[in-house]
């Protein structure tokens, strides 16, 4: 799923299993998500929200920022969760078994 849309787009419940990315571009809100095994789960996002999602044995997890990432799950990941542009506000995850946690 990518683009830019100027809006928040919803994307809730829906799984990303096996993909180069899941998810890019912008102006998104990501709630009760599932990614697993992506080379990278979320990639260079902007003005995007993530909450509630689970992110395992992905290479990077999420790389994106200018948005919210909070009460997710990110396990087993090389890199659970990278900034980009300025980051995003992490608050309330569980971060376990990543090779690295948060760059």
């Amino acid at each position: 799923v990518g683009g830019y849309t100027g809006r928040h787009i919803p994307l809730h419940n829906v799984s990303f299993i096996g993909n180069r990315a899941g998810i890019t571009g912008a102006d998104k809100h990501i709630t009760q998500s599932y990614f697993h095994a992506n080379e990278f789960g979320i990639r260079g996002v902007e003005r995007t929200d993530v909450d509630l999602s689970i992110f395992e044995r992905n290479d990077v997890a999420a790389n994106g920022g200018r948005g919210k990432f909070s009460c997710n799950i990110v396990r087993d990941n090389r890199i659970g969760v990278q900034a980009f542009f300025e980051g995003w506000e992490l608050t309330g995850n569980l971060f376990q078994g990543n090779t690295e946690g948060s760059v």
